[in-house]
């Protein structure tokens, strides 16, 4: 708002003199320097979650695989930057390209077609879960090489990357990923985001605190407030690497 600010001097014979005048503090709302971004991925950036459906004839929970859009981490976060950045409400935008099912070996194969396309200025990329599921410790190196294919062909483009590391799973369920495979692509997607200067968002260190409350009853897909934290996430590494200051 408005102040005034009053100015007096007074010299060696006591001669005095002041002025007035006001300052007015104008609130700027903040900016980000890109606003067109793309969430690439698989089933767990399209948003898929598993919905309780009663229990088997042996008593043990029985359930289905859903795909809820507004649930998804990348509807979620368009939310967050959209309450941030209101000067920039119009511009925007958030393409949710997450294909269920897909490995990171096929991943690399549809993004240069998907980067086309949309012509992102940033590109939010978290994949590898299907190689592990599907091939086991053999599918963390491909994994790991296929998303650092794709790494280098969003740099290469321009864009930003934002480069999540896998959830961790949950024990026991019937998609549950062992943990040290997981941890093992993890330590390459690390080193990948130091080598193309990506932006690294460990969600697995975020989510690895309450498990049970993130990742579904599957062991792979993320809760609802899975996805919200993992929303949360990128958000704060958009903030802090894209907004103007």
């Amino acid at each position: 708002g408005a102040s005034t600010v009053l100015c007096t001097a007074i010299d060696a014979a006591s001669t005095s003199v002041s002025c007035q005048f006001s300052v007015t503090v104008n609130v700027t709302a903040p900016r980000l320097s890109r606003t067109r971004f793309l969430a690439f991925g698989d089933s767990v950036t399209a948003g898929e979650i598993t919905s309780p459906t009663g229990v088997t004839a042996s008593g043990a929970p029985n359930y289905t695989l859903i795909i809820v859009p507004t649930a998804s981490y990348p509807s979620q976060l368009l939310s967050l930057l959209r309450a941030r950045y209101t000067d920039q409400t119009s511009a925007l935008s958030m393409v949710n390209s997450g294909a269920p099912g897909e490995w990171a070996q096929d991943g690399a194969q549809r993004l240069p077609g998907v980067l086309i396309a949309q012509r992102p200025e940033a590109v939010l990329l978290l994949e590898g879960s299907n190689d592990l599921g599907a091939s086991a410790t053999t599918g963390v190196n491909a994994a790991w090489n296929a998303i650092d294919r794709m790494a280098k062909e969003i740099r290469n483009r321009g864009a930003r990357v934002f480069l999540s590391t896998l959830p961790p799973p949950r024990p026991n369920g019937v998609r549950s990923i062992p943990a040290s495979q997981v941890l093992a692509l993890n330590d390459r997607i690390r080193q990948t985001a130091a080598g193309e200067g990506a932006v690294l968002v460990d969600a697995y260190a975020a989510l690895s605190v309450d498990i049970p409350r993130y990742v579904g009853a599957d062991g792979l897909h993320l809760t609802e407030a899975g996805y919200q934290r993992l929303a949360e996430l990128f958000f704060n590494a958009i903030r802090t690497d894209l907004e103007v200051r």
